[in-house]
């Protein structure tokens, strides 16, 4: 997957919403702060928090870098039909 086709309004608007739940300005995302980002959303049971939290550790590293972020985002967006699409 090219995630450099996202373009820069998107880009933008990912990293504001990384940024914002990473309470712990390590530029990671622990478990706990995946929580956060999800229940913006809706209420998510645990297990359900962890397996996204899974989907987006890609590297098994039990933290989210940015770019696992922007790749698990990218993902999510490719299987999202286009007129539901709030971003780009």
């Amino acid at each position: 997957m090219n995630v450099c086709t996202l373009d820069d309004g998107t880009i933008t608007r990912l990293t504001e919403e990384f940024n914002a739940v990473d309470v712990s300005q390590t530029g990671t995302l622990l478990p706990e702060e995946i929580k956060i980002l999800i229940q913006q959303s809706y209420a998510p049971t645990e297990e359900e928090l962890s397996n996204v939290f899974q989907c987006l550790n890609v590297n098994t590293d039990d933290i989210v870098v940015f770019e696992e972020f922007v790749f698990g985002f990218y993902r999510l967006y490719q299987g999202v039909p286009r007129k539901y699409r709030s971003f780009g």
